[in-house]
């Protein structure tokens, strides 16, 4: 059952799939399954539900989890040299064996950078496109709240009009400050009596 790839990878599975499952469980538990059940009411099989709704809203764990596992992965020395034998060669054994074995520093160094550039490249590139999700977002909210004040507007002049809500608050606090998850009855309860209604 030693020194052969099975061995390294069952033993590399289960050494780093704690790593995998902490992101991921993080991301799934915000799920709202009102969204499941929305695409339940409306036909779709659980197969398509996972695959239009559940994975594409846990894409950030599963990046984060891939990479949580593969940084350290990469440079793995004691799994590979007490599990895999001297058959199974992976970067940290190999950087090792080119420092102390064979005393070949410039080719270890090579082997070094050639790694740290490895596991940079994907973070680098995951960064920038959550700084480039997060501009977008910030653009794309801008828009929604004007569009929310625009509609707070619209709903005090229809109710000034009709003389059934007195607003004496600023229109833009009424709902801004306040999601939809959030409400409870002490909440809209606080609102209408704001709204003197």
């Amino acid at each position: 059952m030693f020194y052969n790839s099975f061995s390294l990878n069952l033993v590399m599975v289960y050494a780093y799939l704690p790593f995998m499952i902490l992101p991921l469980y993080t991301q799934l538990i915000k799920l709202d399954h009102r969204l499941l059940e929305a695409a339940s009411d409306l036909g779709a099989s659980p197969i398509k539900s996972f695959l239009t709704i559940t994975l594409p809203l846990s894409k950030v764990g599963i990046i984060a989890g891939s990479m949580l596992v593969f940084i350290p992965a990469v440079g793995e020395f004691v799994i590979p040299d007490l599990v895999g034998g001297s058959n199974n060669l992976m970067i940290g054994r190999t950087l090792w064996m080119a420092f102390f074995d064979l005393n070949n520093w410039p080719l270890a160094s090579a082997l070094a950078v050639m790694m740290v550039a490895l596991l940079v490249v994907p973070i680098v590139l995951f960064q920038y496109h959550e700084n480039r999700a997060i501009e977008e977002g910030k653009d794309d909210l801008k828009g929604k709240q004007k569009e929310k004040i625009i509609e707070n507007k619209d709903l005090a002049e229809m109710s000034r009009f009709l003389g059934t809500i007195n607003l004496e608050v600023p229109i833009e606090d009424t709902l801004e400050n306040f999601k939809v998850e959030e409400w409870d009855s002490q909440k809209v309860y606080e609102i209408f009596k704001e709204l003197n209604f």
